[in-house]
């Protein structure tokens, strides 16, 4: 979608764009590695927690490199597939994003901040 609908600052290749949203990912995933003191999340918060943390960074590391213009399109694009409306592409059954999980549908899916303790 993002190859053939919208228009980047700087061109970057898929696999640039796959790299920095699992490198940001890995970045915000850092507590479940348990250094410096810092306590794992407990199992039964860790599902819910991933799930809204690969969304936080699919969404910056697939759009960062876009204009605001474009953003809008992707937003358009992701919002539906998130909530599992687009019949191509149907969510997994086990993956069963809750409404606070979500970005809120007021503003930009680019406006939100995930706040892991609250």
């Amino acid at each position: 979608f993002i190859r053939l609908t919208l228009r980047e600052f700087i061109p970057t290749s898929t696999v640039h764009k796959v790299k920095q949203m699992l490198d940001l990912f890995d970045m915000l995933v850092d507590d479940w590695r348990g250094k410096d003191g810092v306590e794992i999340p407990s199992p039964s918060a860790t599902t819910s927690l991933l799930e809204s943390l690969f969304v936080f960074a699919l969404v910056w590391g697939l759009g960062a490199n876009l204009p605001n213009d474009q953003r809008a399109k992707l937003e358009a694009f992701l919002r539906p597939l998130f909530a599992g409306q687009v019949e191509e592409f149907p969510k997994p059954k086990k993956c069963k994003f809750a409404k606070s999980q979500m970005p809120p549908e007021r503003g930009s899916l680019f406006d939100f901040v995930f706040k892991k303790d609250s």
